[in-house]
C-alpha cells in the first residue's frame, strides 16, 4: 500500500498540513522541521500524488507538446530546447506526434492528451485557423511556426525574411558568391 502524508507527518510527529507545507516549499517552516519531515518522506518512501494534486490545484505543471513527427531533426531539436525551457519552470513537457494527419491534431487539441495538460504548444500542419479555434477550447494554447496565422489565435513565429537576410549578409562577407537555399 501506497505511503500517505498521514504516514508521514506521524512518522515526523507534525501536522498534516505541515507535511504539506514542506512538500510545498512553504518558507516559514522551521529548519529542524522541516528536516524531520524530509527525512520521514526518505525513510518511508513516500511519493506525491500527482493525480490527487492536480484535483485539488486544476493544474497539471504539464504542457503539451503536438509536432509532425520527432525523427525530423528540427522537430527534435525544438523539444528538446522546449522541455529544457519547462523544466527550469517547473514543468514537463508531454510530446504527442500528429504525423501531419488531421485527425491526431485535432484529437490533441480536444481528447485525452490535452486533459492531462495546464498549454498546449502546437504546430499545426493538417488543420486551419477555423478548425483550430473551433476545437481549440479554453486552455491555452500557442501556435509555433507559420503555417496558421490567425489574430485570434497566441502564436510564436520568426521573422524568415530578417533571419535569411543575416544570414546571407553572413555568407557574403565571409566571401561566399554561390548561395543556394
Amino acid at each position: 500500500m501506497a505511503v500517505t502524508m498521514n504516514d508521514v507527518a506521524r512518522a515526523a510527529g507534525v501536522s498534516l498540513k505541515t507535511v504539506s507545507n514542506v512538500i510545498n516549499n512553504y518558507e516559514f517552516i522551521r529548519p529542524a522541521t522541516k528536516q524531520r519531515v524530509l527525512d520521514a518522506i526518505e525513510e518511508l518512501g513516500y511519493e506525491t500524488n500527482l493525480t490527487a494534486r492536480s484535483l485539488r490545484s486544476g493544474k497539471t505543471s504539464m504542457l503539451g507538446l503536438v509536432l509532425a513527427d520527432l525523427s525530423i531533426p528540427y522537430y527534435a531539436e525544438l523539444a528538446s530546447d522546449i522541455m529544457k525551457a519547462a523544466w527550469a519552470r517547473g514543468y514537463r513537457v508531454l510530446v504527442e506526434q500528429s504525423g501531419n494527419e488531421a485527425e491526431h491534431e485535432k484529437a490533441a487539441l480536444q481528447g485525452q492528451f490535452r486533459s492531462l495538460t495546464d498549454g498546449l504548444l502546437f504546430i499545426p500542419l493538417a488543420l486551419d485557423a477555423e478548425q483550430i479555434i473551433a476545437a481549440a477550447g479554453k486552455k491555452p494554447l500557442v501556435l509555433l511556426g507559420e503555417f496558421v496565422q490567425d489574430p485570434r489565435l497566441d502564436m510564436v513565429l520568426i521573422r524568415n525574411y530578417e533571419a535569411a537576410t543575416a544570414v546571407t549578409t553572413h555568407l557574403l562577407a565571409g566571401g561566399r558568391r554561390r548561395i543556394a537555399v
